[in-house]
């Protein structure tokens, strides 16, 4: 039903390619944001919660291929209605900084679904999403215990990407600035930022247990605390 709703508000994908034959590089640029929302004319408050629904069934139904294009639109369509130029949202339609905020914040913990159940990619994308500029100041201000997804993806991708360690470093900085305590967390601030050995080696068994019970997570234990000695 959704799908079907998000379908009458849609113009179809062949005039959008049609239209689009010897077009501007800004039409083609508007062309793409528009791919990424299910081809939508326009954006309203009510089409984005129904962006919102789409998502929430994708998950629920467990296909992650559509989660993943339903967070991407989720997420351009915030980002859409926070801008100011936007070519897709009317003006009463638009996000206050405040609400964009709120928004991105639910994003990222509706993301932990997604990405954690990409065996491929989902590492990647969550250290893409959580350390960029909007969406990491959405952790330091309202959700500063994301941090523990953040620094686990981080320390089970070490090996698979090549700026691993300029990340730890980021991680690093982002802690030294956020008061928050995790037995993760405080692992990487023992071992990175006190270089506290004995006390990195006390977190790393508080984090074993931890792992074990934390939904998302538990799956990763033997993987972290392997990468993590």
């Amino acid at each position: 039903m959704i799908s079907v709703i998000i379908g009458l508000h849609a113009t179809p994908s062949e005039d959008s390619n049609s239209g689009n034959r010897g077009s501007s590089g800004v039409e083609d640029a508007v062309a793409a944001k528009s791919e990424k929302l299910y081809n939508l004319r326009t954006l309203t408050p009510d089409l984005s919660s129904l962006l919102w629904g789409k998502l929430s069934c994708e998950i629920l139904l467990e296909n992650w291929d559509g989660a993943t294009t339903a967070l991407q639109a989720v997420r351009t369509s915030i980002e859409e209605r926070a801008g100011t130029h936007s070519t897709f949202v009317p003006s009463p339609s638009r996000l206050s900084a405040t609400e964009a905020l709120t928004q991105r914040t639910w994003l990222l913990h509706w993301a932990l679904f997604v990405f954690w159940n990409d065996p491929k990619r989902g590492l990647d994308h969550i250290i893409d999403w959580f350390t960029s500029e909007k969406y990491m100041q959405a952790i330091q201000t309202v959700a500063p215990h994301l941090l523990r997804y953040l620094t686990a993806a981080i320390v089970l991708n070490k090996r698979s990407r090549n700026n691993s360690h300029g990340l730890l470093k980021d991680l690093v900085r982002t802690i030294e600035h956020c008061d928050y305590e995790d037995p993760i967390v405080d692992f990487v601030d023992c071992l990175y930022i006190k270089f506290d050995f004995e006390a990195a080696q006390t977190k790393l068994v508080e984090c074993e247990l931890v792992l074990a019970t934390d939904f998302f997570l538990c799956k990763q234990t033997d993987l972290f605390m392997k990468e993590a000695r």
